[in-house]
């Protein structure tokens, strides 16, 4: 994970009308899993980790960050389950 997290960020540019995002034709997988890895190792080492929960839901195995304010939100969205 650490040598995906080490290598550099892809480049994000926005395209001429100045409201989407420019295609990156020099994107590769290892940009891709290096974000990944970034934002992992922000979930495991930040405060989120302790509120990183399991879907209560019967056939869902998709793990999710509680921002509930009563921190007791036990299921994800319904649309998501189906994934």
């Amino acid at each position: 994970m650490n040598d995906f997290a080490a290598l550099p960020p892809p480049v994000v540019q926005l395209g001429r009308t100045g409201n989407a995002l420019k295609e990156n034709d020099d994107l590769d997988a290892s940009a891709v899993f290096g974000m990944i890895a970034r934002d992992a190792i922000d979930l495991f080492t930040g405060d989120d980790f302790a509120k990183v929960k399991l879907c209560a839901g019967e056939d869902c195995s998709i793990y999710f960050v509680d921002h509930s304010r009563p921190k007791k939100r036990t299921f994800i969205e319904r649309n998501l389950r189906a994934v």
